[in-house]
């Protein structure tokens, strides 16, 4: 990612990927999908503003409505 944020390590040595993700641009959550191999949906997030912080909180629904119309990919989302 473009983004200068670390993920945060907790005293259990766990990293806090959510705190990360919330920092995210619209082209930090660009490249992610790119990454996972969703990238023909990249554009649709970026028309929709989704950053880290809408990403961390998209329902199914909110898939199916800027364009994800896949069942399994929007599940598949919605697990990473």
């Amino acid at each position: 990612m473009t983004n200068a944020a670390s993920p945060t390590v907790n005293r259990d040595g766990v990293i806090d990927f959510k705190e990360f993700q919330q920092a995210w641009t619209v082209s930090d959550v660009m490249a992610w999908l790119h990454e996972q191999g969703y990238g023909e949906y990249a554009n649709n997030f970026r028309i929709n503003d989704v950053d880290g912080n809408v990403l961390l909180d998209l329902t199914n629904e909110d898939l199916e409505d800027i364009g994800v119309m896949s069942v399994g990919k929007r599940k598949a989302i919605l697990e990473q």
